[in-house]
């Protein structure tokens, strides 16, 4: 029986075995709080010491061809796999194999257990592959050669794990590491993944404890630690003995030789008319591309980053587009994590990101000629894809991951909070429920047909940074040229950058403008109130002061206000266990927002909203004191250099450095000195600024306020309105009136 002591009890502990055989060959069904079904093997390694099971956590762990993952994907039994161990005693070594089960799989679980075993038959009858081990560990050595910067703890941590002299814990989790074989130790591991020596758990929220279902039996019995309902039985002798004479599978295999290792590390020569900013090699005046390189000088590693920008004719933003979008990266990501899985695990990532616009994106070693296989596989692999899978299949691999994408059933209430601001202040807002409304609408066909419409006009920017020369990143984008060509592409040589700007709403000034919505899960407790305060445009500025003031200001606001706004809401008013406060910057417009969450009875929202009203009220007095008194004034000035040091900081990665680049050179602001500008604008901000800008944005008639209060179970919504608010009762209807945006 579980042991009630121990402190942290795991879901698989019903009940959790031991070396007692009694206690092994069950199956264990139980109720899951949440819509997934979740089947879970567990195999006591009853080993001294806290043994090294890397390998077979890799075997088990793998997602490409021949693996249990992609076996049962295909199948249409499951959507995840992978593997885990628990941390108990020194004797047993508890390791966890868990799956993700579709419909189909919960019907039929006994498929997953035997393909299970048929895989450890295929892979392991004769103990482990020297040669694959040795594999894992090339690829283990190579990661930690050429890893980017870390924090000196991490790097410590990471140095150690290879030398293999890290404490048992990193051992014992299966954090691969370049230790000795020993094939003898290794091989008794092996020997007690048998059917013999483990316990099934299966749990899905369609299993009752008031009747048997077509699923599982009744659940008669309660857990002790979460009061779940819960039935063990045994595994019965006849299905025992079908584990123990199951067959070899041909496509359940060792993973094969991988082809993608780097072998060229070498690193070129700086060239003189590179930079410290990315260089257009190729103009649209000069060529249909638009091509960005940018040498790496600083970390001087064998790594870079290629990618492509694909621009539209036109963005359609509707709710039909977003699953479209949504589902055809659903269908991609599965091909890739079976046929780019290798160039994966040789750490080169190939990556589309389907949206408005589409980025194609390569990035890993610089070694030129397997940075042009992984560019050319990728390309290849996504442009043959598969619209004609079967209706079960496509229902359970693509349809049904989109829809759980979609799914704000669980969400926590100041996830909506933020919808209802979304809802108001963004132009084009698509409301989530509305897009899973759609998703089970759209046939394959209608992916398929969108994603030849969307490539069939296409405007470009590729660029690459790091390890490499002007001639590869020319060569890198005239591939993806190429073969968008091959596919049927006109590219045309436009700047298309502009259609990315998504417009803001300005909201009216003066009042404070509320929404109140009671949460649509009823069953979610607590509540939130989400105060959003508009500033404007980042690189906006008052009188002759200088460029992103505006950004600068709630920059410095933030740092100077983060501690008073949670010492006030949540330690000395108590309102919610959640409470911040914080500036953002979302396509180039600033917003500063306050926000609680919490289920104290009689702090509601509306109570949540005015503690912040006074918090920022009472923050205005407190700095019109301040920029009065020496002390105050040191504070102020020691507030904008800690700023201007946080902003000005060099990147610390390649990866850091290569996204903050493109993040410029995609959009439609391309000013690489943006930092440097805004260092310029908390240098000359002066207390007096500061606090006419707080009086505008924060205190005065020309405020722009939007407070979004949703009720959770532990609070009523209330009728009762403040001095200045403005109820916003259809936000439709509202937004008809609204005319200006950033």
């Amino acid at each position: 029986m579980p042991d009630r002591n121990r402190k942290r009890p795991q879901n698989t502990a019903l009940p959790f075995p031991t070396q007692d055989k009694r206690y092994l060959g069950k199956k264990v069904y139980y109720e899951m709080k949440t819509n997934q079904n979740l089947l879970s093997f567990l195999f006591p390694i009853n080993m001294k010491g806290h043994v090294d099971v890397h390998y077979i956590r890799y075997l088990l762990d793998h997602e490409g061809r021949g693996s249990i993952y992609q076996y049962l994907l295909s199948r249409g039994y499951a959507t995840k796999f992978g593997s885990y161990v628990i941390l108990e005693d020194s004797l047993t070594v508890p390791l966890v194999v868990y799956c993700s089960l579709t419909e189909k799989g919960l019907s039929d679980p006994f498929f997953v257990v035997e393909t299970l075993f048929r895989f450890l038959k295929a892979a392991c009858s004769d103990g482990v592959d020297v040669e694959l081990w040795r594999s894992i560990n090339l690829l283990s050595e190579l990661h930690f050669r050429f890893q980017d910067k870390k924090e000196p703890l991490k790097l410590v941590s990471s140095i150690l794990d290879q030398m293999g002299t890290t404490n048992d814990t990193r051992l014992y989790l299966g954090a691969p590491s370049l230790l000795t074989l020993d094939l003898e130790l290794e091989n008794k591991i092996l020997s007690f993944l048998n059917p013999d020596n483990f316990n099934i758990y299966i749990g899905s929220n369609s299993f009752s404890s008031s009747e048997s279902t077509e699923h599982g039996p009744r659940l008669t019995k309660m857990e002790y630690f979460y009061s779940s309902p819960y039935l063990d039985t045994n595994i019965t002798e006849v299905e025992l003995e079908v584990l123990r004479k199951v067959e070899v599978d041909p496509d359940l295999h060792l993973p094969s030789p991988n082809t993608f290792v780097p072998t060229n590390f070498e690193m070129f020569e700086v060239e003189e008319d590179g930079g410290l900013y990315p260089v257009e090699l190729v103009s649209r005046d000069e060529g249909e591309v638009s091509v960005w390189w940018l040498q790496d000088r600083e970390w001087r590693q064998p790594r870079l980053y290629t990618s492509c920008m694909l621009y539209p004719a036109r963005i359609s933003r509707t709710p039909h587009t977003w699953a479209l979008e949504s589902m055809l990266s659903q269908i991609y990501k599965q091909v890739k994590d079976l046929l780019l899985y290798e160039a994966w695990e040789a750490d080169f990532n190939a990556e589309y990101k389907i949206g408005g616009s589409w980025r194609i994106m390569v990035h890993g070693y610089s070694d030129t000629a397997k940075i042009e296989s992984v560019l050319r596989e990728m390309l290849g692999v996504f442009f043959s894809l598969d619209f004609n899978m079967e209706e079960e299949l496509f229902n359970a691999t693509v349809l049904q991951p989109v829809e759980e994408m979609f799914d704000e059933r669980g969400k926590d209430s100041y996830r909506f909070a933020y919808k209802h601001i979304d809802s108001v202040v963004m132009r084009n807002f698509i409301d989530v429920a509305d897009v899973k409304k759609v998703v089970g609408t759209i046939t394959q066909q209608d992916i398929r047909e969108y994603m030849i419409n969307f490539i069939s006009d296409l405007s470009l920017i590729c660029s690459t940074f790091g390890n490499a020369r002007k001639e590869d990143a020319i060569k890198y984008s005239s591939i993806i040229r190429d073969k968008l060509v091959e596919e049927g592409s006109t590219i045309k040589n436009e700047d298309r950058r502009g259609l990315l700007d998504e417009d803001t709403w300005k909201l009216p000034t003066g009042g404070s403008h509320v929404i109140r919505r009671r949460m649509e899960n009823s069953e979610q407790v607590a509540s939130t109130a989400l105060v959003m305060f508009q500033i404007g445009r980042e690189e906006g500025r008052v009188g002759d002061s200088p460029p992103y003031t505006l950004h600068a200001f709630s920059m410095l606001l933030e740092l100077i206000m983060k501690q008073n706004c949670f010492n006030y809401l949540r330690n000395e008013k108590q309102l919610g266990y959640m409470a911040f406060c914080y500036a953002e910057n979302y396509k180039g417009v600033v917003n500063f927002y306050f926000g609680v969450q919490g289920s104290r009875p009689g702090a509601g929202p509306d109570v949540m909203d005015r503690e912040i009203n006074y918090l920022v009220s009472q923050q205005y007095e407190m700095f019109q004191l301040l920029s009065i008194t020496p002390a105050g004034l040191d504070r102020f000035e020691q507030a904008k250099q800690a700023l201007s040091e946080r902003v000005t900081m060099k990147q610390q990665t390649l990866e850091d450095q290569s996204s903050l680049h493109m993040s410029r050179i995609y959009y439609p602001s391309t000013d690489f000195k943006k930092m440097e500008k805004v260092a310029d604008a908390i240098s000359a901000l002066t207390v007096d600024t500061f606090l006419e800008l707080y009086e505008i944005f924060f205190v005065g008639n020309s405020k722009r306020k939007l407070s979004a209060q949703v009720y959770g179970k532990s609070h009523e919504i209330t009728d009762v309105m403040e001095e200045g608010e403005i109820l916003i009762p259809d936000v439709g209807e509202f937004r008809k009136k609204l005319t200006e945006t950033f």
